[in-house]
C-alpha cells in the first residue's frame, strides 16, 4: 500500500495506518470537471420530502439558480402567485408527483399552467411507472426527472427548458 500511494504521488507517515485513496487519473478516469454556475432566476421547488426539497434547493444554488421551496401544492401555489405579483416571474418549476399531505405536481400543475403559461414545469417522482414520468407534456409538464437525479441531469435539463421557453 506504501509503494503505491508512492507511485501516485501520496506521502503516507510512518506509524499510520495507509488507506488507499484512488487519485482520478492514476486508475485510468479523469476527474469530474467542475461545474460552472450557469443558471439565472427563480425555481420553484415542491417536494414533501424535507430531505429531497433541500438537497434539490442546494443543488439549484450551485447551479446559479436561486431556489423557491415548497413542502406542497397550495403552499407551492401561493407562493408562486405572490411572485407573480411581486414581479418576479420564476424560470421554472420541479414538482413532486406524490405528495403525502396536500396536493401534488399532478393536482396543480394546470394552476401553475395558467399563471404562469410558457414556464417550464417538471414533473419529479421516485416512481418511475407513474404514467406522467413516461408521458409528461400530455399531463401538462414540460418534462420528467426521475429521483434521485444527478447535479448535472438537473442542470442539463433546465438548460434546455428554459432557452425553449
Amino acid at each position: 500500500m506504501r509503494q503505491l500511494a508512492h507511485i501516485l504521488g501520496e506521502r503516507v507517515p510512518s506509524g499510520l495506518p495507509a488507506v488507499f485513496v484512488p487519485v482520478a487519473g492514476a486508475l485510468g478516469y479523469a476527474a469530474p470537471t467542475p461545474m460552472t454556475p450557469s443558471g439565472l432566476g427563480l425555481v420553484l421547488v415542491m417536494d414533501d420530502d424535507d430531505m429531497v426539497r433541500r438537497v434539490a434547493g442546494s443543488m439549484l444554488a450551485r447551479l446559479g439558480y436561486e431556489p423557491v421551496l415548497s413542502s406542497e401544492g397550495a403552499e407551492a401555489l401561493a407562493m408562486a402567485r405572490q411572485l407573480v405579483t411581486e414581479g418576479k416571474p420564476l424560470a421554472a418549476a420541479l414538482l413532486d408527483l406524490t405528495v403525502r399531505s396536500g396536493q401534488g405536481g399532478r393536482d396543480i400543475v394546470g394552476q401553475l399552467r395558467e399563471l404562469c403559461p410558457p414556464l417550464p414545469i417538471i414533473a419529479s417522482s421516485g416512481y418511475t411507472d407513474d404514467p406522467a414520468m413516461a408521458r409528461p407534456t400530455q399531463f401538462g409538464f414540460s418534462a420528467s426527472l426521475r429521483k434521485p437525479f444527478l447535479l448535472n441531469e438537473l442542470s442539463t435539463l433546465l438548460t434546455d427548458l428554459i432557452a425553449a421557453s
